[in-house]
């Protein structure tokens, strides 16, 4: 349903380092290359626009040898299909990754080519976990959030300028884009330093470059009861279930 041409939907997403600056270079240069979507329903949250928490992940992304810039970056490819000392360079210095190079079981650079599945499923593996231990781990997560994830948030210039090259490059390739404000929890809203100001005022800025860019956006941040959340953004899976339908609703109703 929603899916006019009949091919499947792929779902892509990064783990450990959800930064605008990064996601910028993943989506055009990795994600749109790859699987050439018609359309790309692109979910966010403050924590990506969060200038004091720009992490080493981007950094490391942008050093890697498959996405590294520039003369030495196409050497590094083009040494390592030829020499495995170039390959496996980084192993060699590690005795535990030398091992598993030596025994075949390393598969850092593997590539898997997968068919794409007939349906989104949803198997995320969540085990049903006691209310007193969910209740925990909201708590551990709130502080995690509060005193490290969004420590001195502040939206960060290069985080929404990479936001808007992230739409213009998608349009100039051809994809309709659409930007959703995934759900979150109070006690994600609240663990800004100023809480829903910060929150809120972050809801008006990337809606604002949404508009002026002609992008639907979809606002869904407070769309979820807060009994639907796994943690303070992720939800559980009935919960993640009846939300994917419900943005897709929304965006049939929209035109998209």
């Amino acid at each position: 349903e929603g899916v006019p041409d009949g091919r499947p939907p792929h779902s892509a997403a990064l783990s450990g380092g959800g930064q605008t600056t990064l996601q910028a270079r993943w989506l055009l240069e990795e994600v749109v290359p790859r699987t050439h979507p018609d359309s790309v329903v692109w979910g966010i949250s403050s924590l990506d626009f969060n200038a004091a928490r720009r992490a080493d992940t981007i950094g490391r992304y942008d050093g890697a040898r498959a996405t590294r810039r520039g003369f030495f970056g196409g050497a590094d490819r083009t040494l390592a299909k030829v020499s495995a000392l170039a390959r496996d360079r980084a192993a060699l210095r590690d005795p535990y990754l030398m091992s598993q190079v030596l025994t075949g079981t390393d598969e850092s650079d593997a590539l898997p080519l997968r068919a794409p599945p007939n349906a989104i499923t949803f198997s995320l593996g969540y085990k049903r976990l006691p209310p007193a231990k969910l209740a925990r781990m909201r708590r551990e997560e709130a502080a995690f959030a509060k005193n490290v994830q969004l420590r001195d948030f502040r939206i960060g210039r290069a985080e929404v300028d990479a936001f808007r090259r992230t739409l213009r490059g998608l349009r100039r390739a051809s994809v309709r884009p659409a930007v959703v404000l995934m759900p979150v929890t109070q006690q994600y809203i609240d663990a800004h330093p100023h809480g829903a100001r910060d929150y809120d005022h972050w809801v008006r800025v990337v809606t604002r470059v949404a508009r002026q860019e002609h992008v639907l956006l979809l606002d869904e941040s407070r769309a979820m009861p807060e009994s639907a959340f796994r943690d303070l953004e992720h939800l559980d899976l009935p919960a993640a279930k009846e939300f994917s339908a419900r943005v897709n609703a929304d965006l049939l109703r929209a035109g998209w």
